[in-house]
């Protein structure tokens, strides 16, 4: 876009050229619509920058808290089976059979469930406690669950509000471009016996 910017920059600031440009209806405020669209574009640009920066950002705080959690609930899920690898009731309560779900919404489904139940029940923790998991050990790890699952959600925000930010972006650069190849076309024509001129603006000669 520097190119655009000492285009629509130095043909406002040369009367001779803004002379030749006003004999095909490009006059100051035309001129001044397409700078607006450059620095709105400009703008755009920068936005799209800081909304792809969020979304990384909140892609891997989310992949670090995630595999956090998963390794404390998966060592708690681990001793829990062999705490209660006789207790049917416990094994359906604490949804301690097969494996664990595959998508992030699944598997905190499952650790949410083993967590509420465990704190829920006096018996289960006096079974687990044997191994060295107190009420705050458990409540620790269940709000690890309950900040992946934030963490998550406001990843998704910031994906969706990048993918706008792209969207907006792409569009006023279009619009841009369309704009600009159209002013080069007449400013070649405008100034084709000047070329000096021309080079002024970074238009070639056809």
């Amino acid at each position: 876009m520097r190119r655009y910017n000492i285009a629509l920059t130095n043909a406002q600031a040369d009367y001779g050229i803004l002379a030749e440009l006003k004999k095909f209806r490009y006059d100051e405020a035309r001129l001044k619509e397409g700078m607006a669209l450059l620095n709105k574009t400009i703008e755009l640009f920068a936005v799209q920058k800081k909304e792809f920066g969020e979304q990384i950002e909140a892609s891997e705080a989310v992949n670090e808290l995630t595999g956090k959690c998963k390794a404390a609930y998966n060592a708690t899920l681990e001793i829990a089976r062999i705490a209660f690898s006789t207790d049917g009731n416990a094994y359906t309560a604490l949804m301690l059979s097969g494996k664990r779900k595959a998508s992030k919404s699944g598997w905190s489904a499952q650790a949410l469930t083993l967590y509420r139940n465990f704190l829920d029940s006096p018996a289960f923790l006096e079974k687990i406690g044997w191994y060295g998991y107190t009420r705050d050990k458990l409540e620790s790890e269940q709000k690890m669950v309950t900040d992946v699952i934030a963490a998550d959600a406001k990843h998704k925000k910031e994906k969706g509000e990048s993918q706008s930010a792209t969207e907006q972006r792409d569009n006023s650069f279009d619009e841009l471009s369309e704009w600009m190849a159209k002013f080069f076309v007449v400013a070649r024509i405008a100034l084709g016996s000047f070329p000096q001129w021309l080079e002024k603006l970074g238009v070639k000669q056809a």
